[in-house]
């Protein structure tokens, strides 16, 4: 006995410090400029403009506030439970250390360690996406591994709130091809329920954190610019400045014909925003144009085509390594740890990617690579009706989550490679997966 329990524990900490492989190359956890804001919120206890607190309450409690090692620990831990527990689901009564094998494989060859080793939300992107999938694609979960992924799934939700129109608009498609499929609403009447006490709880936990903190009722600080910089973007918000403003009188008017990119329209030296350093300051007018926009089918059409275009762009770039060249002290991280965890500053100051000594290019032609020979491989499979029903569900509800992703995404942002590159290694691990369990029928179908 105590020697199974000792194995079972060389396996998971084996299998969770090898998905930390990217960390360890940097010497340090990979960051970004957005890991500075959610340093700083979570350790002050404050709500930033652009983004929920949660994920900063994330890094502060899992660092116990001595390392971002340990943040990486438990996020490379989540991942690996999640992938495990995946694995036993698919592909039952196999060796565990076929799983080690494609772990492995998926660590050094794709987007996987790099997210499981970066501190910002993305990471819980992934755990939003295989949690749904444990929970109203393949089922039969155990109570405590039930209370598991509600718990994560909800968590994920509130570290970022795209992830909920992505959760919902992915399961949503899913379980509407249930439904065709059973031809039965009590197919998906349990699903249906569980994604509505979800959302109570999303919405209620929301309410109370901002209520506690900024003594308000709301969900979001920020939403009106952001998706008022996507009309920008499109080129809509000028038409319809042009169109209202004798009428109308906002004070938006006086920004017209200034278009930044959207990457740079809300700290941009032209923004209405930067002006102020106040994103509630044209909050109403902000929500009034936004209307105003959606429900005039002129600019609707607009905004669809130009959505519907960048999904389809979106959806096909994944490459990794958002920052590349060297870092320097205006880099937000390096202010955040400096001042909120200084004893991790050190590393971070050494570590490669703070010196631009980091390349990707290698992996990223390597993933590319392999994500053609999975879709071909899908295809193949799906032709020959290789995979069984379980295979082929999670496999459809996938590649469901990957356009829900692209599409949100292209919707309220610009096209960036990490927003499709956090999740692309998911097909690649079910894609693993179905080769582990169809040995026998793949090489029968590559002999023909």
């Amino acid at each position: 006995m105590k020697k199974f329990i000792t194995n079972k524990i060389l396996f998971y900490l084996a299998g969770i410090l090898l998905g930390m492989y990217f960390a360890f190359v940097n010497r340090y956890p990979i960051t970004y400029s957005d890991t500075g804001t959610y340093i700083i919120s979570g350790f002050e206890n404050t709500i930033p403009g652009d983004r929920p607190v949660f994920y900063g309450w994330f890094l502060k409690i899992s660092s116990l506030q001595l390392s971002f090692w340990f943040s990486i620990f438990f996020q490379s831990t989540i991942l690996f439970f999640l992938t495990f527990n995946t694995f036993k689901k698919l592909v039952p009564n196999t060796n565990k250390y076929y799983f080690f094998i494609a772990h492995t494989a998926l660590v050094f060859f794709t987007s996987y360690s790099y997210y499981a080793s970066y501190l910002t939300a993305d990471f819980f992107m992934a755990v939003m996406v295989l949690c749904s999938l444990h929970l109203f694609v393949l089922k039969n979960n155990s109570k405590s591994d039930f209370i598991i992924y509600i718990t994560l799934l909800l968590y994920a939700l509130l570290s970022h709130h795209s992830y909920v129109l992505i959760f919902l608009l992915a399961s949503f498609c899913y379980l509407l091809i249930e439904l065709l499929n059973e031809k039965k609403f009590q197919s998906i009447l349990k699903p249906l329920t569980q994604i509505g006490v979800i959302l109570i709880l999303f919405f209620g936990i929301n309410l109370i954190t901002f209520k506690s903190i900024e003594n308000k009722w709301a969900i979001s600080k920020g939403s009106h610019v952001l998706i008022y910089a996507k009309l920008i973007d499109v080129g809509v918000a000028d038409r319809v400045l042009t169109e209202k403003c004798e009428e109308k009188k906002w004070n938006l008017c006086n920004y017209r014909n200034k278009k930044p990119m959207i990457c740079d329209y809300v700290w941009a030296e032209n923004s209405p925003f930067t002006d102020h350093m106040q994103w509630d300051i044209h909050k109403a007018e902000c929500w009034e144009i936004i209307g105003y926009t959606l429900s005039d089918l002129r600019y609707l059409k607009t905004i669809l085509i130009h959505t519907f275009t960048n999904t389809f762009t979106q959806f096909f770039r994944f490459d990794i390594g958002d920052i590349q060249q060297p870092l320097s002290e205006s880099y937000p991280p390096d202010y955040a740890i400096q001042t909120k965890l200084f004893s991790d500053y050190s590393l971070f100051y050494r570590s490669k990617q703070y010196w631009g000594k980091l390349n990707f290019n290698t992996i990223n032609t390597i993933q590319w690579i392999i994500s053609i020979i999975t879709l071909i491989g899908y295809i193949g499979a799906f032709a020959k009706n290789i995979p069984d029903i379980p295979m082929r569900k999670s496999i459809t509800f996938i590649v469901i989550a990957l356009f829900a992703n692209a599409f949100v995404c292209a919707a309220l942002s610009d096209i960036i490679d990490r927003y499709q590159s956090r999740i692309i290694w998911i097909p690649i691990m079910l894609f693993l997966f179905l080769i582990l369990k169809e040995k026998k029928k793949f090489v029968l179908m590559f002999k023909q």
